[in-house]
């Protein structure tokens, strides 16, 4: 009876580190696919700024086809505009966590903020 107790208890312990490096690998591909559409937003600021010489200020006025329904699950996407730099800033703001965010300025720098999403790009 006793080994069985000791095979459950380390049959728990490893249950659990699994499913926190699962959960874990899970968000940094979120993550991962948030990177992918703000730089397609960052390609249609550039395209909107050849257009009409200045930058979009929402999401919407961008010629991006397909959204994709996916990631907006898990993000929400903002362009902040930055007149005095003649560029942008494009967020993809974690829902429910505001500490864990990735940017992407008008020259390509990416930067992130909550420790889960470091060096994903």
């Amino acid at each position: 009876m006793l080994e069985i107790m000791v095979v459950v208890i380390i049959i728990s312990i490893l249950s659990v580190a699994a499913i926190t490096q699962y959960t874990k690998t899970i968000e940094r591909q979120h993550g991962r696919n948030a990177v992918v559409y703000l730089k397609a937003i960052r390609s249609a600021q550039l395209r909107y700024y050849l257009e009409n010489d200045d930058f979009a200020s929402n999401v919407i006025g961008l010629d991006i086809e397909e959204v994709i329904v996916e990631i907006e699950q898990y993000f929400d996407f903002s362009i902040s505009p930055d007149p005095d730099a003649n560029g942008f800033t494009a967020t993809a703001e974690r829902k429910g966590d505001s500490s864990a965010w990735i940017k992407i300025d008008e020259a390509n720098e990416i930067t992130t903020g909550g420790t889960i999403y470091e060096g994903i790009y």
